[in-house]
């Protein structure tokens, strides 16, 4: 124990004054603070003996990689002079957070995170208290120490008079690494887990893609006319599901009063009560490749639980009794889907809806039979996905926080099964400081029909200060292609 814990009555010692003791008067004066003894769970003392490199991750002790939750849960177990908290003095506890500071090669004297005073009647059962250190108040990614404090009276007859306490907390003392104590303090290294990565559209993209709309209306008796919104393109018009004939079953009119267009269906014949008018069509943007998946109903249905549908396309829900239809990517936020079934195009909402929990998933109104042929019309969150007419497709793909070091590293792993037990064809992206959009070339090479499957690794590294890397990884969707050529075996 130092000098500077040691009060001292009629301002032997004033630490407001900066004043240090240079003798000890053994008198009645003075008190000397007896400091308990913990220990912390969920933490570690600095141990930089390990092998250069040697991989860590979430579970070893004193490694956290932080995704949803907000908090480090960390446990204070009390084992020697626990008295010190119930004596006269009424000592409390609390404990400060403080990070490395690779430029100083130490720790910051600063706290970036200091607790409430902890009372003994709070955890004196046990003598342990279980803390939460908010993750948002200590600057992820980083080392870490932790610090304990203790603040108690001046049980001085002056230091009694006037309230005063003692904080340990002023005076930081330390053998390395500037203000960290071997014997008393606990390390730990915590990072934000890595971000799963979001595909973006090909390089065979002319321009963003526009909104896909299906939308269904109920019509009124006799009604002829319908208000549409505007598309650069055609619109795709079905009257109970059955496909009209532009100029044919219907017209399209645009209307101009001043600077307000609107545009018309009108029908050649009056609706009856009852109608539903579907009408589908790209709001805006250029022109682009929807996505068309086939379904086809060739033998029973497979059945099960909620989620049980495992790689199957169509699929029975026994826990909610209805049929359920499922896509190869997500499509698009705010987009709608068009299903059709042998042709007739379902009114959407009525005869189908997109599942709100799983978005590849599409609820069935009605049942599905042998024999029965599903097309499925959506925007994908990427255009490289089922049929590939190049050798050579670039894909893009975005996070949404941008790295603020280079540590780390996106891979395009190409296999030709879902499961990625083998890989036939990568690409590295590095991490590039501040960048947040990417996009890597894979040579593809196969004949014409052959399906892969691709996805992006996401892999974060984080080098401590004892040079180990803490790893996480994050994988995106992942993408079914179908090769449309066979120039691949082209010489």
């Amino acid at each position: 124990m130092s000098y500077q814990e040691r009060i001292y009555g009629q301002c032997g010692f004033c630490p407001e004054r900066n004043q240090t003791v240079r003798s000890v008067n053994m008198s009645s004066d003075f008190y000397i603070f007896n400091r308990p003894h913990y220990n912390l769970t969920g933490a570690t003392k600095i141990d930089c003996t390990l092998p250069p490199n040697s991989g860590l991750t979430s579970g070893d002790t004193g490694v956290y990689i932080i995704g949803i939750q907000t908090g480090i849960t960390v446990d204070f177990i009390f084992t020697g002079n626990t008295e010190s908290f119930t004596d006269l003095n009424q000592s409390k506890f609390k404990y400060t957070v403080h990070k490395y500071n690779t430029n100083l090669s130490g720790f910051s004297i600063n706290a970036i995170y200091t607790s409430d005073n902890i009372e003994w009647p709070s955890f004196s059962a046990t003598s342990a208290t279980t803390q939460t250190i908010p993750v948002a108040s200590i600057n992820l990614d980083g080392d870490y120490i932790v610090k304990g404090h203790f603040v108690n009276n001046v049980s001085t007859e002056f230091g009694t008079l006037l309230g005063e306490t003692y904080d340990t907390q002023r005076y930081i003392t330390s053998d390395e690494y500037a203000i960290y104590q071997s014997d008393r303090d606990f390390y730990f290294v915590s990072i934000n887990e890595a971000e799963k990565p979001q595909l973006g559209q090909g390089v065979d993209t002319v321009s963003p893609v526009g909104t896909f709309v299906v939308s269904s209306i109920e019509l009124q008796e006799n009604q002829t006319r319908v208000v549409i919104s505007e598309t650069f393109n055609s619109y795709i018009v079905a009257l109970n599901g059955m496909t009209l004939a532009e100029n044919y079953d219907y017209t399209i009119t645009t209307i101009i009063s001043g600077s307000v267009s609107t545009v018309l269906i009108e029908l050649v014949s009056p609706a009856v009560l009852g109608d539903i008018l579907t009408v589908t069509y790209i709001s805006i943007g250029g022109s682009n490749e929807i996505i068309n998946k086939i379904i086809d109903i060739s033998s029973p249905v497979i059945s099960g639980v909620t989620n049980g549908q495992g790689s199957n396309d169509a699929y029975y829900n026994t826990t909610t009794g209805k049929f359920e239809i499922f896509i190869d990517t997500d499509p698009i936020s705010q987009n709608d889907i068009m299903v059709t079934i042998n042709g007739a195009i379902l009114a959407n909402k009525i005869d189908y809806y997109q599942s709100t929990s799983e978005l590849r998933r599409i609820i069935l109104e009605g049942d599905l039979v042998i024999g029965d042929i599903i097309n499925v019309y959506y925007n994908g969150i990427t255009n490289l996905a089922e049929n590939i007419t190049t050798t050579t497709p670039s894909i893009s793909w975005t996070i949404t926080t941008p790295p603020t070091t280079n540590d780390g590293i996106f891979v395009v792993e190409v296999s030709s099964a879902s499961t990625f037990n083998t890989i036939i064809s990568s690409a590295e992206t590095s991490y590039s400081i501040g960048e947040i959009a990417y996009f890597s070339i894979i040579p593809l090479a196969g004949n014409y029909g052959d399906t892969f499957y691709y996805r992006i690794r996401n892999e974060k590294r984080y080098y401590t200060l004892c040079n180990s890397i803490v790893k996480s990884i994050k994988y995106s969707e992942v993408i079914p292609i179908i090769l449309g050529i066979n120039s691949t075996n082209s010489y």
